[in-house]
């Protein structure tokens, strides 16, 4: 896949390894939020992990509840595909805000583990109360 545009950035990512074998990963940026799973050679598996990740995309809670209820619709839909969300899907969360204006670019966190959602979307709000009237990634 291509970044198809920075706020709506979703794909599966393919890489090449060192022997020449490929890898694949499901990435998708939602309002701010970078979700990316694991590497695998399992194209199958990531197609999988996609459909995850558009799922989370369709049930985004609205910008008010985001912070309170995201984690727990994320799980519900984890749930639902019978996935967890490190042990299966390698689930990492990233924040990530257009900063253009003061840096050039854009201010993106290091990936967390999932487990770390809270902080994750702690940070979230932070720099959305921050950054306010600037656009997210």
């Amino acid at each position: 896949g291509t970044h198809a545009g920075a706020q709506h950035f979703r794909c599966v990512q393919r890489f090449r390894g060192r022997r020449g074998d490929f890898f694949y990963r499901a990435r998708m940026l939602i309002d701010g939020i970078m979700f990316s799973t694991k590497t695998t050679q399992d194209l199958a598996l990531v197609l999988d992990f996609h459909v995850v990740l558009m799922a989370i995309r369709q049930r985004m809670p609205d910008k008010d509840a985001k912070e309170a209820n995201l984690e727990s619709v994320i799980l519900e839909i984890l749930q639902e595909h019978s996935l967890d969300a490190e042990r299966d899907m390698g689930l990492t969360v990233s924040v990530c805000v257009k900063a253009s204006f003061f840096i050039g670019g854009n201010l993106q966190t290091p990936y967390l583990p999932f487990a770390r959602m809270s902080e994750v979307m702690g940070i979230w709000g932070r720099a959305v109360r921050g950054f306010s009237g600037l656009r997210r990634c």
